[in-house]
C-alpha cells in the first residue's frame, strides 16, 4: 500500500460559503468541499474498506452566540453546536496508525454534520484532501453566478486554470471566512 496515494487530488466541488462583509463588492465567498462519502469511497480505493476505520468520541452538546451576516447587518443569534472527535485509523504493515481530529456542527443537522467534519479533518492529517487548501478561497460576483448557471464547480475550476495557464496568480480579493 502506498500512503503517498492518500495525498493525490480526488473528486472536489466548489460551495457557496457566504458573502464577503468587507467593502462593497457584492462579492460571493467560495472554497472548495468534499463531502464525508467521497473520502470514505478515496480510502476504499487507496488503502482497501477492510485496511481503515473510524471511531468517534461521544458528542458534545452546547449553546453558543454565532454571528450571522443579514441584511448588510452582523446580529448575533443563539445557536445549537455539537462537537465530536473523531479517530481515524489505517492498517499499515500489520499495524493500526491512527490520526485524529476534532469536528464541529451548528444548527440544522449539527450532529450530522459534526460527524462529517471530524472524520474529514483526520482524514486530512493522511493527507486525505490536503491540494483543497492550495486552491484557497475563491469570490465570484453576482453576475458570475448568473453567468456560470449553477454550475459552480465547472465554472470555477475553468478560471483557476485558464489563470494558471495566462500566468496569473489567483488571489484572494476582498473578504476571508474570517469576514463570515
Amino acid at each position: 500500500m502506498d500512503l503517498n496515494k492518500l495525498r493525490e487530488k480526488m473528486p472536489f466541488v466548489w460551495k457557496v460559503q457566504g458573502k464577503a462583509k468587507t467593502g462593497k463588492t457584492g462579492k460571493t465567498i467560495c472554497v472548495a468541499y468534499i463531502d464525508a462519502r467521497a473520502v470514505q469511497k478515496f480510502l476504499d480505493n487507496v488503502v482497501g474498506p477492510e485496511n481503515w476505520k473510524t471511531e468517534f468520541s461521544q458528542p458534545y452538546f452546547a449553546k453558543t452566540v454565532a454571528n450571522r451576516y443579514k441584511n448588510g447587518a452582523t446580529v448575533e443569534i443563539e445557536a445549537d453546536i455539537v462537537r465530536v472527535s473523531c479517530k481515524l485509523s489505517i492498517k499499515v504493515n500489520d499495524e493500526w496508525i491512527t490520526k485524529e481530529d476534532v469536528g464541529e456542527g451548528e444548527d440544522t443537522e449539527a450532529t450530522k454534520s459534526a460527524f462529517s467534519d471530524a472524520f474529514k479533518r483526520s482524514a486530512v492529517h493522511w493527507g486525505v484532501g490536503r491540494f483543497l487548501y492550495d486552491l484557497g478561497i475563491q469570490n465570484v460576483s453576482a453576475e458570475e453566478l448568473r453567468e456560470c448557471k449553477y454550475n459552480l464547480t465547472n465554472y470555477l475550476n475553468n478560471r483557476l486554470e485558464n489563470n494558471s495557464t495566462n500566468g496569473k496568480e489567483t488571489k484572494q480579493e476582498e473578504g476571508s471566512l474570517d469576514d463570515l
